[in-house]
């Protein structure tokens, strides 16, 4: 339950007006095993590669590709 109380203070420290609002809340508390990430798992497959990757994996494996191809065209001879 929540509880606000608000009033308006008059001289000498006297309280001239007051309002009280309560309000009830449901609260669920969340058990750490919620809050988890949930991975994919993926148990290996006879015969070929499965690889699982998120966007966010995908996309920091492209950006160091990028890194690497662009070190590997500055290190060659230019004619």
């Amino acid at each position: 339950m929540i509880k606000v109380e608000m009033y308006e203070l008059w001289s000498l420290n006297e309280k001239l007006l007051k309002t009280i609002k309560k309000l009830v809340v449901d609260y669920v508390p969340q058990k750490r095993e919620s809050r988890f990430v949930k991975v994919p798992i993926v148990k290996s497959v006879l015969g070929r590669d499965l690889v699982v990757m998120s966007e966010s994996e995908t996309d920091i494996y492209r950006g160091i590709e990028k890194n690497l191809k662009k070190e590997d065209s500055s290190k060659r001879d230019s004619w």
